[in-house]
């Protein structure tokens, strides 16, 4: 059995859509030390909120070390439909809208000094009911939004691409955004391989992949204290080729025997 439950897990790996996210944060890599400007974009995500004109609040709180999941928000700013001005967000464009935190993080949501702060945490909503119900700004499988924040120290991380596993084709160029707080110099590398390096906190670079199968991107940050690492894998797959399954193969999982089995996932 656990070939089969091997065989599924691959599958789910790979049919997975990559997923962008509804918020960009300045700075990208923020401790719990920083003032904060978030950008909402409202055609991303479950996209409630697009073509919404009028006036948007953040539900908002963070997790926390004392958090016991992801669903465990603390010091929330203000109750599910309750409008307050420190969480009205202001319309920078067509589907934008903007939240500054501030004067920092901490005071902002009022953490107390001790208690680490891992992520901010977001549902964005309209302002007021619209048919019985509010419009919700949530990921696109209907969750909430979150962003982590760095531990204050050295710290690197891709804002882009959002995920952890990228899957493309051939000759498709894969751009990056590599963010880093307190370094001296940050590295770029594919596998084993220096792509580029540089002194500033943040930066852009494309790679063509040119051969299939997977490989390791890393960013590495040091400065005189130590280094650190973030990374995602990067896989290339192979065109794809269609062939009649064999006869009597039904949709789903066709166990051949104690160690083989035949998946069929569109019979037509």
């Amino acid at each position: 059995m656990k070939n089969k439950f091997r065989i599924l897990f691959i599958i789910l790996i790979f049919c997975q859509l990559q997923i962008f996210a509804q918020i960009t944060v300045t700075p990208a890599q923020p401790t719990d030390q920083d003032t904060v400007t978030v950008v909402f974009d409202a055609t991303l995500g479950n996209g409630g909120l697009a073509g919404y004109t009028g006036e948007v609040y953040a539900h908002t709180g963070v997790i926390t070390n004392l958090s016991t999941s992801q669903s465990d928000w603390k010091y929330v700013k203000a109750g599910w439909g309750v409008n307050i001005p420190a969480c009205k967000l202001t319309q920078i464009g067509i589907d934008l809208w903007q939240l500054g935190i501030g004067p920092d993080i901490r005071q902002f949501y009022g953490v107390p000094a001790g208690e680490q702060i891992l992520k901010l945490a977001f549902v964005f909503r309209s302002g007021v009911q619209v048919g019985g119900s509010w419009l919700e700004g949530k990921t696109a499988s209907g969750g909430d939004i979150f962003w982590d924040v760095m531990p204050s120290g050295l710290s690197v991380g891709f804002s882009l691409p959002a995920d952890n596993i990228v899957i493309t084709t051939l000759g498709t160029p894969v751009n990056m955004v590599i963010n880093s707080s307190f370094a001296d110099t940050t590295f770029l590398y594919q596998d084993n391989q220096l792509l580029a390096f540089t002194t500033l906190a943040t930066f852009s670079y494309s790679t063509t992949p040119l051969n299939y199968g997977p490989t390791l991107i890393k960013a590495i940050a040091t400065n005189d204290t130590g280094m650190i690492a973030d990374s995602f894998y990067l896989f290339v797959r192979q065109p794809v080729t269609t062939l009649n399954p064999p006869v009597g193969t039904k949709e789903g999982i066709n166990y051949l025997s104690d160690t083989s089995v035949r998946i069929c996932l569109c019979h037509r």
